[in-house]
């Protein structure tokens, strides 16, 4: 076999962001090279946590025994998909939506004598489901994952410390498309023809 190693891909964070969402029904990304465009834009969730983002398709199957107990056949009873994250950026407005809800975070404008004032409220509410666009480069290769239907589905402890960064881990819960895909990946090598 021969060894390509152009072949690889070594994760490193876009300049125009890594994290970004949308309300449902917004315009999806279609390639993955295309710049990102409003709203996901005016919902980048900023710098990321040293080990990137994971992707984690997972299928389940089961058995079905014939009589005498040999296997005849395996069917597949499930399938989800995730994302998991670590968002850095503890005041910015995206990563608190997402963490907390839309609805949750209400913002006052800075004054002559005081800072920009956040109000967030934890509460049980559902977060909703959103549109998600989840992005990175190798070089001059580009990947990008959008997620027509996910919603966060668990955020870690909050750890407040002096000697860390406090950081909000969240992992995104795919839901099937409109055409039955949970996430789709676009890739570009980066090679344009001369």
């Amino acid at each position: 076999m021969a060894v390509n190693v152009s072949n690889a891909f070594v994760a490193n964070p876009i300049d125009s962001g890594v994290l970004f969402s949308a309300p449902l029904g917004s315009t999806l990304p279609v390639d993955a090279s295309t710049a990102i465009a409003s709203p996901f834009i005016t919902n980048d969730h900023g710098a990321v946590g040293e080990d990137g983002f994971s992707v984690s398709p997972s299928r389940s199957s089961k058995d079905i025994k014939m009589f005498g107990g040999g296997t005849f056949i395996d069917v597949q009873d499930e399938y989800t998909e995730t994302v998991k994250i670590v968002l850095l950026e503890e005041d910015n407005d995206a990563v608190i939506k997402s963490t907390f809800g839309d609805a949750a975070l209400t913002v006052t404008a800075a004054t002559s004598s005081d800072g920009t004032k956040r109000k967030i409220v934890h509460t049980d509410d559902p977060l909703p489901i959103k549109s998600w666009v989840v992005q990175a480069k190798s070089g001059d290769k580009k990947k990008r994952f959008v997620i027509e239907k996910a919603r966060v589905s668990e955020v870690a402890e909050i750890k407040n410390v002096h000697n860390d960064t406090t950081r909000s881990e969240l992992t995104l819960k795919a839901f099937k498309g409109s055409t039955g895909e949970y996430v789709t990946e676009y890739r570009d090598d980066g090679k344009p023809t001369a």
